[in-house]
């Protein structure tokens, strides 16, 4: 579609939200993620559509982050509210056929270092000529895997020819023997000193989240049990106790969320065994 659109000169309608323009529609060239995004908004079907995202804070740095919640847990689903370009069952098709799409190509579509594949340095990679982050392929030479890094976020955002390929074997190779050079037995042994120090402050932490969730889940019970021994005909007290109950449970939402946060974003997978095959490199 991106590609039709640029081959054809075509623009795409866009609303300004801020700015001496804010609330115009101008027209610009149709890119990718535009594409993506309407593909992906229910508006288009006629639907009113409420609870779609929910902020949460991250207990370490404090940030707010925005996350896409799944349709089953959306708020208010009302249809045919006004006129659609597509029906329902066809948004809910083109979603099937997007989630599929994302699965058959998303390790290749994360930013992030990955923890499989034999590139060294993947995710990490910039361009040279854009200075856009490259991403990774892999292709098997005499039955093993080999690392290529792509620039072609751009193409694929304006349909177009990848910026360039550069063979990940050679690259990797020379980011390995800089590595084993810089890693003598002293710098790795204040490397572990310090990782085992990063470790039990991980540990403490996650001790102290986790006591404070089992903290509350004991009052949510307490107040459980008050409320369900109370006389039911004396609402004033029962709606009070409920109230309580509610406001407890939340609490302890709430935590289990920052627990398992605090667990997820300390998380490594450096065991001893781990250990002992970086002490041979350098030994």
């Amino acid at each position: 579609m991106v590609k039709h659109f640029r081959e054809k000169n075509l623009k795409f309608p866009a609303h300004v939200r801020s700015g001496p323009n804010a609330d115009e529609i101008v027209w610009k060239p149709l890119y990718h993620y535009r594409v993506l995004q309407v593909l992906h908004n229910p508006r288009y079907t006629g639907t009113f559509v409420f609870g779609q995202t929910r902020t949460r804070k991250n207990p370490i740095d404090g940030k707010a982050k925005v996350q896409n919640i799944p349709q089953d847990q959306w708020k208010v689903i009302i249809p045919e509210v006004f006129e659609g370009y597509i029906s329902w069952e066809q948004y809910q098709n083109n979603q099937k056929q997007l989630a599929n799409n994302a699965a058959a190509h998303g390790k290749d579509r994360r930013r992030s270092p990955l923890r499989s594949g034999p590139a060294l340095i993947q995710g990490m990679v910039l361009c040279g000529k854009c200075g856009q982050r490259m991403t990774v392929r892999y292709h098997k030479y005499d039955s093993e895997l080999v690392p290529d890094y792509v620039c072609q976020r751009q193409g694929i955002e304006t349909a177009t020819r990848q910026c360039q390929f550069v063979q990940g074997g050679p690259v990797d190779e020379i980011i390995s023997k800089m590595l084993l050079e810089m890693m003598t037995p002293t710098i790795l042994d204040v490397s572990m000193k310090v990782f085992e120090e990063i470790r039990t402050r991980h540990e403490e932490l996650v001790q102290l989240h986790r006591t404070e969730l089992e903290r509350a889940r004991h009052e949510a019970e307490l107040a459980q049990r008050r409320f369900l021994m109370v006389n039911p005909d004396n609402r004033l007290v029962a709606d009070s106790l409920e109230s309580r109950w509610n406001e407890a449970l939340r609490t302890v939402t709430e935590l289990k969320e920052k627990y398992e946060c605090v667990i997820a974003e300390n998380e490594n997978d450096l065991t001893s065994d781990n250990v002992k095959r970086i002490q041979k490199l350098v030994s």
